[in-house]
C-alpha cells in the first residue's frame, strides 16, 4: 500500500512523492510505528528541523523508547534552551542505542552545566565510536574550562582539521589564546570568524561579541 510506495519513493530520492504517501499511510494507520518512524527518517533526511520535535513526539507515542525519536526530541529542545529536557531524552536515547552524535550532545550539555569530568568522558566515548570535528571541539572545549589549556589546544586544532576551518572552532581558538593571554594569536583566529557570523549558534554570537569587546574589536 502506502508505505511501501513511500519507501520504494524515499529510495529513489523523490522525497515529496515519499512524503505524501507515508503521511497518506500514517492517516489510515496513525498507530503504526514504522510509518512514523520512515516519516521521521524523512525529516532528518530533508533536514526540516521545524518538524523533528512534532515527528518525535509522534513516534514516542506509539513507542517510548525509540532512540531515534528520543534523541531528535532532544536535538529540538536543545534549539528550545530547554537543556535539562534535553539531557532526559538524550540519556533515554542512549540508554537503548549508543550513537556518537548523542553522546557528543549529552558532553555539550553536561559542559554547559559545569560537570567537566563528566562530559569529558562522553566526548571522548563519541570520538571512540566516530571522529567528527564536532566531538573533538567538544573536547577542546572541555578542556579549555577546565584550565588544560595544551590539551585544550591540541583538540581544537584537530577539530579545525577535520571541519573544514569551521568559524565556531576558530571562535574557540580565539578564546583559547585569550586565555594563554597570547592576544596577536587570538585576533588571528577571530578575523577568521569575520563574515561568518551567521554560521554561528545565538550563544556562539555572544561568546563572539564578548570576545570582540575584550579584545578592543568593534
Amino acid at each position: 500500500g502506502k508505505y511501501l510506495q513511500g519507501q520504494s519513493a524515499m529510495k529513489r530520492g523523490d522525497f515529496g512523492l515519499a512524503r505524501t504517501c507515508l503521511e497518506d499511510a500514517a492517516g489510515l494507520l496513525p498507530t503504526d510505528a514504522a510509518i512514523r518512524d520512515m516519516l521521521l527518517r524523512l525529516d532528518v533526511r530533508e533536514n526540516k528541523v521545524e518538524r523533528f520535535k512534532d515527528g518525535a513526539l509522534a513516534l514516542l507515542r506509539i513507542d517510548p523508547d525509540n532512540a531515534m525519536a528520543n534523541y531528535m526530541l532532544g536535538f529540538a529542545r536543545i534549539r528550545e534552551g530547554q537543556y535539562d529536557l534535553a539531557e532526559d531524552v538524550i540519556r533515554r536515547s542512549l540508554e537503548k542505542e549508543e550513537s556518537p552524535v548523542a553522546y557528543n550532545d549529552l558532553a555539550w550539555l553536561l559542559e554547559r552545566k559545569g560537570n567537566l569530568a563528566n562530559a569529558e568522558e562522553m566526548a571522548r566515548k563519541s570520538l571512540a565510536m566516530k571522529e567528527s570535528f564536532e566531538a573533538w571541539d567538544t573536547l577542546g572545549v572541555i578542556q579549555l574550562k577546565a584550565g588544560q589549556l595544551e590539551e585544550a589546544e591540541k583538540s581544537l586544532k584537530t577539530a579545525l582539521l577535520l571541519g573544514n576551518d569551521a568559524a565556531v572552532v576558530n571562535l574557540h581558538l580565539a578564546e583559547l589564546y585569550l586565555k594563554k593571554s597570547d592576544e596577536s594569536r587570538a585576533r588571528e583566529y577571530e578575523a577568521k570568524v569575520k563574515g561568518r557570523e551567521n554560521a554561528l549558534s545565538v550563544e556562539d554570537k555572544k561568546a563572539l561579541d564578548g570576545l570582540r569587546r575584550q579584545l578592543g574589536i568593534k
